[in-house]
C-alpha cells in the first residue's frame, strides 16, 4: 500500500510566496533547499495527520539555476497568476520499480535524486508534467533510512481533508478525511497553526 508522503504547492517567486504562506500557516518553514538536477528550490513545513506526519512543500523554478532535465511538477513554464498553486501530492512506496510497470504509474520513469544527506528514488514523467494533471501522485522511495522530517518538531499544522476524482481508486493509506469520487480537481484543506482553515485547489 502507498503512503502519503507530502503535498506540493507551486509559485513563481519562492521567497515572496514563502512569506505569504508563512503568514497564512502561522509558522515559518523548518527547512528547504535547492534541486540541482531540476533547477528548482523549495521550502518545507511539517503537517500533522491522524496517523503520521507528512510535509508541505512550496516549490518554484530557481532563476539562478539551469536545469539538467525537464523541471518536475510542471514547472517548465511560469504560472499565469502570482497566487500559490496546488500542484499535487507524492506517495511513498518500498516497491517503486514494481509500481511503474503497470497502470496508472507506467508513465513514470524512476530516477535517483540526492540533496545533502537525503537520497531518494523518484517516479516522474519524462517531460516533468504532473501525472493526470496532478490527480495522481508522483512516487518516491526514500533511501538510507533518512527523511526530511527526521528530528523536526510539530508545527501545529493539520491536514484536514483531500478530495479529487482519482483518489478513491488509489491503494493509499489516507491519514485524513477523503472526499471520494466525482469529477472535481484535486483539493487540499489544512488547519493552520492559528486555527484558520486554508484551502488549495488545482486550477
Amino acid at each position: 500500500m502507498l503512503k502519503l508522503d507530502h503535498i506540493a504547492l507551486g509559485a513563481n517567486d519562492l521567497e515572496k510566496s514563502c512569506e505569504t504562506l508563512s503568514q497564512q500557516l502561522g509558522v515559518l518553514p523548518f527547512g528547504g533547499g535547492e534541486h540541482e538536477l531540476f533547477g528548482t528550490h523549495n521550502k518545507l513545513w511539517r503537517i500533522e495527520t491522524a496517523d503520521y506526519p507528512v510535509y508541505l512543500e512550496l516549490i518554484a523554478a530557481n532563476p539562478k539555476a539551469e536545469p539538467k532535465r525537464a523541471r518536475w511538477f510542471g514547472l517548465e513554464k511560469p504560472f499565469l497568476s502570482e497566487d500559490i498553486q496546488l500542484l499535487g501530492f507524492i506517495a511513498s512506496t518500498q516497491n517503486i520499480d514494481g509500481l511503474v510497470q503497470k497502470p496508472p504509474f507506467d508513465l513514470l520513469d524512476v530516477i535517483d535524486v540526492t540533496r545533502g544527506v537525503l537520497n531518494w528514488r523518484f517516479g516522474i514523467t519524462k517531460d516533468g508534467a504532473l501525472l493526470d494533471d496532478g490527480a495522481l501522485p508522483y512516487l518516491i522511495e526514500w533511501q538510507g533510512g533518512r527523511h526530511p522530517l527526521d528530528g523536526v518538531a510539530p508545527q501545529h499544522i493539520e491536514l484536514k481533508s483531500m478530495a479529487g476524482k482519482a483518489l478513491d481508486g488509489l491503494d493509499l493509506n489516507w491519514p485524513c478525511m477523503l472526499a471520494r469520487g466525482g469529477a472535481q480537481a484535486l483539493s487540499v484543506e489544512l488547519i493552520a497553526a492559528n486555527g484558520e482553515t486554508l484551502r488549495f485547489k488545482r486550477a
